[in-house]
């Protein structure tokens, strides 16, 4: 075999073994001579290296959904509630009303709760049906003779016709009633304010040390200041 053959068989073989390696590490080997014109030709091997192709997955972004806010269940609003206490009664509600007068007046169904309560003066006493019965938010009203004669409440949400409700305090009904009647020594301490009728507004403290107004009563008279609260 002359020298040339053997050049050639070498180069075969060795362009063998390294398109074998090429395809391992996926290198692009592209060879002159692998057509016929080329045949008589110094065989000139270009091996091109590819780099890796590198796939890159993009991670989704991750939805966070967020829990669903749950709303509290708010109170029914009474059908009172934008009702102010007067010397003359409760909003429409008036003092000397029946109880029949009175639901009528007012919307909502007022009716009797117990025959005779514990005052000096005999008399029932009525409440709203399904509505202010809660501790905090009771709305009574007395009752002599089939007529309402004395309202009283716990419910902060009845202000007085001058702005007062329960939790003012002392200093605010003063102010708010400039001629009523601070009488300290009564009970906890009530503040009295009458008009030419004699109907009284009572303001009511639980006790002495305590600022705020704890109930507020209307009494169509002296004699029914005590009704409707048993």
């Amino acid at each position: 075999m002359c020298v040339a053959g053997r050049g050639r068989l070498i180069l075969v073989v060795l362009g063998t073994a390294i398109a074998a390696v090429a395809a391992t590490a996926g290198i692009v080997i592209a060879a002159d001579g692998d057509s016929p014109q080329a045949a008589n030709s110094p065989s000139t091997t270009e091996v091109r290296l590819t780099a890796p192709t590198t796939i890159t997955t993009a991670n989704a972004p991750t939805t966070t959904t967020a829990p669903t806010a749950t709303t509290a269940q708010s109170v029914a609003p009474g059908p009172f509630d934008a009702f102010r206490l007067g010397f003359e009664g409760l909003g429409p509600i008036k003092l000397g009303m029946t109880l029949e007068e009175a639901s009528r007046a007012g919307g909502a169904q007022l009716v009797l709760v117990n025959d005779a309560n514990c005052d000096p003066v005999r008399n029932d006493s009525a409440m709203v049906t399904g509505y202010y019965r809660d501790e905090g938010a009771q709305l009574w009203f007395g009752i002599s003779d089939g007529e309402i004669v004395s309202i009283f409440t716990k419910n902060p949400v009845f202000l007085t016709i001058a702005g007062i409700h329960v939790g003012d305090t002392r200093s605010d009904v003063l102010r708010a009633y400039p001629k009523a009647e601070d009488l300290p020594e009564l009970s906890g301490g009530e503040i009295h304010v009458a008009d030419a009728q004699g109907r009284t507004i009572i303001f009511y403290r639980p006790q002495q040390s305590v600022e705020a107004i704890g109930f507020i009563r209307l009494a169509a008279s002296t004699a029914f200041v005590n009704t409707g609260s048993c």
